[in-house]
């Protein structure tokens, strides 16, 4: 995907996914790894990644919107 990589742009189906289940709202993190079967662990590390991408935005004590 010539998109791949750029700040704002999902760069996977994982973050796709994150960012329809987010929908605009706040959500924690352990309810978003509920709602997308994804393991915490998982989710923690590509939710980081997500936000030095600019793609989402993690208010504290795991909560994170989309931007």
């Amino acid at each position: 995907d010539e998109y791949a990589g750029e700040k704002g742009i999902p760069t996977d189906e994982i973050e796709q996914k994150i960012i329809e289940t987010l929908k605009g709202e706040e959500m924690h993190i352990d309810d978003l790894a509920t709602i997308t079967c994804l393991q915490v662990s998982i989710l923690s590390g590509k939710l980081t990644l997500m936000e030095l991408n600019g793609l989402v935005v993690h208010i504290g004590q795991g909560v994170y919107r989309n931007v």
